[in-house]
């Protein structure tokens, strides 16, 4: 209920990680698919304006809490993935504001990665 965001990405044979990840079985790597849910709350962030009023702000992640279940792979034979994600919390304090999503990811439209307790902040660099 505080948000909602959505991205695609035409799927590309020669991607890098299709020749690196499993020796002869070209998939991307599931990890590729939570930092695109990182990415994409990154810029969510920028055009809201979150964290614009800090001097130095920095981006990061907070991997304790996130709960990940997935059901198929990203290959070479499939178009588009696509990504939405579902704000379900923002907290804001002096020095950091943070955003807790729950998150999808498909592939040529079936969810194959069901994530939640995604959490993302920006917050003030400390010098």
């Amino acid at each position: 209920g505080k948000g909602y965001i959505y991205g695609e990405r035409t799927i590309d044979v020669n991607d890098w990680f299709f020749a690196c990840h499993f020796h002869q079985d070209p998939v991307m790597p599931g990890p590729l698919g939570i930092e695109s849910m990182f990415q994409i709350l990154q810029v969510y962030m920028i055009e809201e304006g979150l964290g614009s009023e800090m001097k130095n702000p920095r981006f990061n992640q907070v991997l304790d809490q996130i709960s990940w279940r997935y059901r198929g792979q990203v290959t070479t034979v499939n178009k588009q993935m696509s990504v939405d994600l579902h704000i379900t919390k923002i907290e804001k304090t002096e020095s950091r504001i943070t955003i807790t999503a729950d998150g999808n990811l498909f592939k040529d439209g079936l969810r194959i990665f069901e994530v939640s307790g995604l959490i993302f902040c920006v917050e003030e660099e400390r010098s």
